[in-house]
């Protein structure tokens, strides 16, 4: 008895299946892309088994790259814009030739692929061209399941956003396609719209976005612009669009012979030295000029003499004026709001590393209102 239950247990050990090998994964990017979206990646990693280690172009060490990529299973290359990729291959070309397993290589709206069959690569650069938490952890769960066979079950499928679009965090979809869209679910939802008192006027708040902040998962800030508000009775209208469309700001606020914006904040890169200013110009649209200070708290920037990092100074400040310059002299004045004759007449400034601390707006040589 005692020798056939032993060998009934030597059977057991045989046959029970081998524990899954754990498996690595590298992600190479530039300083361009937010720590906060390389955090969500690694933290979408770890949740289906793979240790992923993150490095930027000209800050990493050599020697720890090399170590990462020899034991890589994956390697993850991201290269918001096509500068972006040349600084990648400036520093770990080399490193990357040497590297004959399985890589997905994101560069812009572009995925190329090593080592990876057709569909896998295709698939998974949808998860990660459209971002998001719920994105990067399917990414995972695809590449566990479908390419290393480490895991089993259900994938989701890659969830898709919009190339242009108003974002909600309460939205069932999360960026809304059109004003339309975006004014039917207000409404549905018993939330405030921008025309609730039957007057004609809009009362919303245009935030200009990045779409990769979004996708990045990098939307606390905005969740809390948000929040501030909708508290104060304002419509908030927060938007990304495409920036090589001459009327991609309008498409995206206008509608039904309406602008549902009284004033613009802008917190991204704006694009179109020439087109843009006309744009706004025919909106008649005051626009802010905003940027993230990253290097320390609301006391830091209170002291800061400057009160921008210098970094920050070509796009978020010299080249919103030279767009401010081009902006017409002779635009009538808007509804409640006095119009400033450079964009950057007012400069807003969202303070803290994490972009979750209060909204500080600092004046800036106004101009005198018509």
């Amino acid at each position: 008895m005692f020798r056939i239950t032993l060998y009934g247990l030597m059977l057991a050990v045989l046959c029970w299946p081998a524990a899954a090998q754990a498996q690595n994964a590298v992600l190479l990017t530039s300083d361009f892309v937010l720590e906060g979206k390389l955090r969500a990646v690694q933290q979408a990693a770890l949740a289906s088994g793979v240790a992923l280690h993150y490095f930027h172009a000209g800050h990493a060490d050599t020697v720890a790259v090399s170590s990462a990529l020899n034991q890589a299973d994956l390697v993850l290359v991201d290269a918001p814009r096509g500068n972006d990729m040349a600084v990648i291959e400036q520093h770990f070309g080399e490193l990357l030739q040497s590297h004959a397993g399985a890589r997905l290589t994101v560069v812009s709206s572009t995925v190329q692929a090593q080592a990876l069959a057709a569909e896998h690569a295709e698939t998974m650069g949808r998860y990660y061209r459209h971002g998001t938490q719920v994105n990067f952890d399917g990414l995972f769960r695809y590449w566990a399941v479908r390419v290393a066979g480490t895991a089993s079950g259900a994938i989701p499928a890659p969830v898709e956003f919009p190339e242009q679009g108003i974002y909600h965090p309460d939205l069932p979809e999360l960026v809304a396609e059109s004003p339309e869209r975006y004014l039917q679910w207000r409404r549905e939802a018993g939330l405030h719209t921008d025309n609730d008192e039957g007057d004609g006027i809009a009362r919303g708040i245009g935030v200009l976005m990045s779409k990769s902040q979004f996708t990045g998962d990098q939307t606390q800030l905005l969740n809390e612009i948000i929040a501030r508000m909708e508290a104060r009775g304002a419509v908030p209208w927060v938007f990304y669009f495409d920036s090589n469309d001459a009327q991609g700001v309008t498409r995206m606020v206008h509608s039904g012979g309406q602008t549902h914006v009284d004033v613009l904040i802008n917190l991204t890169h704006l694009q179109g030295l020439v087109e843009r200013p006309r744009e706004l110009d025919a909106l008649g649209l005051p626009l802010l000029q905003g940027f993230v200070y990253r290097e320390g708290g609301v006391a830091d920037w209170r002291a800061d003499t400057a009160g921008i990092p210098m970094r920050s100074v070509p796009v978020f400040l010299a080249m919103p004026e030279q767009m401010g310059r081009r902006m017409r002299s002779s635009s009538p004045p808007l509804r409640r709001v006095n119009r400033w004759s450079s964009m950057s007449s007012w400069t807003c400034c969202w303070i803290g590393r994490c972009g979750l601390s209060p909204c500080v707006a600092r004046r800036r040589h106004p101009r005198k209102s018509r």
